[in-house]
């Protein structure tokens, strides 16, 4: 008798495993969604990590340009000091580019990889308020450079008397570095 109920309840839990056909097809394809989603994230992951390392990998290949620039410059200096026998101030000849701010035109900008661009004046008491989050679009502070540059040639190219103005805005959720002149009219993006 007890061997009876013993048997008869493993049949009962048997019955309750059971499912049908289409609560398997339905925890399947939950169970496929959800790995669906794992792998979105870990690829989102990935491309985060290799953008990350892409910019570590442009920020050390500019390290090791401006040590070369450097080291060709105390050569330069070494022969100089060696033929003329003068003394040259190493800030007259810093060879590192630095680009201008567009907004307040009396700090230089700088890049860090968490806060992307910023006017070297935010942390100074004229708190200029130039700021770029470009580092998500793997975007530097160089191509914002030859951007600028690009939009100085065009506009001088079409507009003689005008003045670049420049201003930070939000459009559609993502910050953009807008240029204007009020004489000619323009009105471009420029990065």
């Amino acid at each position: 008798s007890c061997k009876k109920s013993y048997q008869g309840s493993l049949e009962e839990d048997e019955e309750e495993y059971k499912i049908s056909q289409e609560e398997f097809v339905a925890l399947l394809a939950e169970v496929t969604e959800e790995l669906q989603r794992e792998e979105e994230l870990l690829e989102e992951e990935m491309w985060e990590l290799e953008r990350a390392d892409a910019l570590e990998r442009e920020r050390l290949l500019h390290q090791i340009d401006d040590y070369d620039d450097w080291e060709e410059l105390q050569q330069q200096q070494q022969h100089l000091r060696s033929v003329n026998n003068v003394y040259t101030s190493p800030l007259l000849t810093n060879l590192k580019s630095r680009v201008t701010c567009p907004i307040c035109n009396s700090a230089s900008l700088t890049e860090t990889l968490f806060e992307g661009i910023q006017c070297s004046n935010a942390t100074t008491d004229k708190q200029c308020t130039f700021s770029l989050d470009i580092a998500h679009e793997g975007l530097t502070l160089n191509h914002l450079e030859n951007q600028l540059r690009t939009v100085y040639e065009e506009h001088t190219n079409v507009c003689t008397k005008g003045i670049l103005q420049f201003r930070v805005d939000s459009r559609g959720g993502i910050t953009v570095l807008m240029a204007s002149c009020d004489t000619c009219q323009a009105d471009v993006v420029v990065l």
